[in-house]
């Protein structure tokens, strides 16, 4: 069947303004797509997980330096595009104590549809912006092949885009580990400084061509494709 919508193009990667920076195979990854969606609105989680910083690409993890996170969630309010959900994430370094202003950078990462292709959009004040796709391909109950696509603006060093990159891979690292050993409630338990965890599960629901949960024979849950 044709796909329900179309991926829009990205006229600063098509007028030639970010080029291509790299490529990173992550492999298979067991867990459900719904749980990639649901850590974007789950803001309690990201001092916890994501508070500290790690050498990118490892799991070393940089002593004296922390990350503070200010995140948002949101949907498209243009009806015809309800397929997209914005993830919206403000940081900033502390050194050693301090807060560097300096260091400060945001992201705006925009789902398309159930997760299966997500683009990472950080911008690098004074330098200009790189684009990261992050894509989902199912290949089975629970199991998703991901990989991690990159271009960037020719002015941004290319140590620096790996070095952004990196961090997010290592960030992201941490969700894997709990995303493939937790469970699925359906009617989780939850304070308003959770995060909007039922408002997108109900986009999540109405989307086409969405993973749905079905009963495993050993009693997990799986995913199928609609």
């Amino acid at each position: 069947m044709p796909p329900p919508y179309e991926m829009p193009a990205i006229p600063d990667i098509d007028d030639g303004r970010l080029v291509f920076r790299g490529k990173h195979d992550a492999e298979v990854v067991h867990m459900h797509l719904l749980e990639f969606a649901e850590n974007s609105v789950d803001f309690q989680h990201f001092g916890p997980l994501h508070g500290k910083m790690f050498v990118p690409w490892t799991r070393l993890q940089v002593p004296g330096i922390a990350i503070r996170h200010e995140a948002a969630w949101e949907l498209d309010i243009d009806p015809t595009r309800g397929h997209l959900a914005y993830f919206k994430n403000h940081a900033i370094l502390k050194i050693f104590g301090r807060f560097v202003q300096s260091t400060r950078a945001s992201a705006l990462i925009t789902f398309y549809g159930p997760a299966g292709v997500v683009t990472f959009r950080f911008t690098i004040p004074d330098l200009g912006e790189i684009v990261m796709f992050q894509t989902h391909l199912p290949l089975g109950p629970l199991e998703q092949k991901v990989d991690f696509h990159w271009f960037a603006a020719p002015k941004i060093p290319r140590l620096l885009v790996s070095y952004v990159i990196g961090n997010w891979v290592s960030q992201w690292r941490n969700d894997v580990a709990i995303w493939e050993n937790k469970i699925h409630r359906p009617r989780p338990v939850l304070v308003p400084e959770d995060g909007p965890i039922h408002r997108l599960r109900r986009w999540f629901s109405h989307l086409p061509g969405r993973q749905r949960r079905r009963a495993h024979p050993q009693g997990d849950l799986a995913a199928t494709g609609d």
